[in-house]
């Protein structure tokens, strides 16, 4: 135990250097303390973790699958989820409420856990980085909520289900769909969520659209401070 009071918020290297031990090193509020791959102290931001773990930057003290519980415990991520990192599969979503995109490229949007997210200021590409998670936990993350009933539920203040007028229908790589919220991901799938009163013709002009929008599969990753 190190006989300092406690440690600055500096840097976790000079934090190290300075006599504290790797368990008493302190991250600024947000970060996660990591071991790299040469033994030195990080700290990273929760969401670059499933990247960090995949280049062999970050090395693991306990077992993964005690790590990935400890990364659970910090970002509230998903029960029954396998190991963080132990794959890395994209999708592509495209998401009509009366003809309109839902843009899912805004802040607000952006990487809300490091299971599942939409990163890099792009709303097309959801990235899942463990295994056993679904779409039901991805729009939960986001504050929504898709449901058996047949109802978008866009957070928490208005609801988008199928009655006389207008229909919400879900389609996985073309497929019409009774729901999606227990769905997991592929890589390659491509999901359309579509509500209001269209026609054949407009689903198949979405489909479309959806097929054209790139699987964006690499960011840059932040590795904080």
């Amino acid at each position: 135990m190190s006989s300092k009071l406690l440690p600055e918020l500096t840097s976790p290297l000079k934090q190290f250097k300075s006599g504290f031990e790797s368990h008493e090193i302190v991250c600024k509020l947000k970060m996660t303390l990591v071991t790299k791959h040469n033994d030195s102290p990080a700290c990273v931001k929760p969401e670059s973790i499933p990247k960090l773990i995949e280049r062999k930057w970050i090395v693991f003290e306990q077992s993964p699958k005690n790590f990935s519980e400890q990364i659970r415990e910090q970002t509230d991520g998903p029960p029954g989820a396998g190991i963080l990192g132990n794959e890395h599969v994209h999708a592509s979503i495209l998401v009509k409420i009366f003809g309109d995109t839902f843009d899912f490229s805004v802040p607000e949007y952006q990487i809300k856990s490091p299971w599942i997210h939409f990163e890099g200021e792009d709303g097309t590409t959801i990235h899942k980085h463990a295994t056993g998670v679904n779409l039901g936990y991805l729009f939960d993350t986001l504050g929504m909520v898709v449901d058996s009933r047949l109802c978008y539920n866009l957070n928490n203040e208005r609801s988008f289900c199928t009655n006389h007028d207008h229909t919400l229908r879900f389609f996985i790589n073309d497929n019409q769909n009774s729901n999606v919220q227990d769905y997991e991901i592929k890589d390659g799938d491509r999901i359309l969520i579509s509500y209001a009163a269209t026609s054949p013709e407009d689903i198949e002009s979405q489909l479309a659209e959806l097929n054209s929008q790139k699987i964006v599969t690499e960011f840059a990753v932040s590795y904080g401070n």
